[in-house]
């Protein structure tokens, strides 16, 4: 199976030609009719090459929309979702292609850094399967996951410090009963500290436990 499938009128084979070379060198495997012998029967073989291909490029001009060919193939290709379409030049696009997106290369200079190419690209390896830096796609939403989740996490700092506050009056609470048992602390002091341990206890708990379903609530929603 081929990646591209490119179509276009013979009259524009040039500028069609710096295209082919360009998504070659970008690593895609492409089909078009230069792979057409003289023997060949061309019906057969077009036919064959749409169904065995990712995507299909179609190159309108003036004189692709005058060729049944061309319409031919942009329809295979938009009744198989595989249809990506450049503008070549000004001239109005058939219907019902001229309501579909197509990426405007009628001043394309042939740089491959333009924004042209670049959309190219994009639309290309989505159809190729391929995760590239331009997409708005899968790749992306993966990297954009983490943030989500950080923004999620982002209420548990205080609960974090509550905790560790916590931790610090248990230890304490541990010492002074320690001590008091070699009456080195005053009870009512010693029962005082306890008394708020234990209140600041359930409170710490409460906040820990609202706060851990809240995040959970708002993940599972997502």
């Amino acid at each position: 199976m081929t990646d591209v499938f490119i179509s276009y009128a013979r009259k524009n084979r040039d500028r069609v030609g710096t295209l082919a070379d360009g998504l070659t060198d970008d690593g895609y495997s492409i089909w078009w009719d230069t792979a057409l012998k003289a023997s060949d029967n061309y019906a057969i073989k077009i036919e064959k090459a749409l169904e065995a291909t990712k995507s299909v490029v179609v190159c309108w001009s003036q004189e692709a929309k005058e060729s049944l060919w061309v319409r031919a193939e942009a329809t295979e290709a938009l009744d198989n979702d595989k249809l990506i379409q450049l503008k070549l030049d000004e001239s109005r696009m058939p219907l019902p292609f001229n309501i579909l997106n197509m990426i405007a290369f009628d001043g394309w200079n042939g740089e491959r850094t333009a924004p042209e190419w670049t959309e190219l690209e994009r639309a290309v390896g989505e159809k190729a399967g391929r995760h590239t830096c331009h997409t708005g796609g899968a790749a992306d939403r993966t990297h954009e996951a983490p943030a989500e989740l950080g923004q999620r996490l982002q209420g548990l700092g205080p609960v974090a410090t509550i905790g560790f506050g916590l931790v610090v009056l248990t230890v304490l609470v541990s010492a002074m009963t320690v001590m008091l048992g070699e009456d080195l602390v005053e009870l009512g002091l010693y029962r005082s500290l306890t008394l708020a341990g234990f209140g600041a206890a359930c409170l710490g708990a409460f906040l820990i436990f609202w706060r851990f379903t809240r995040t959970a609530i708002a993940t599972r929603r997502s």
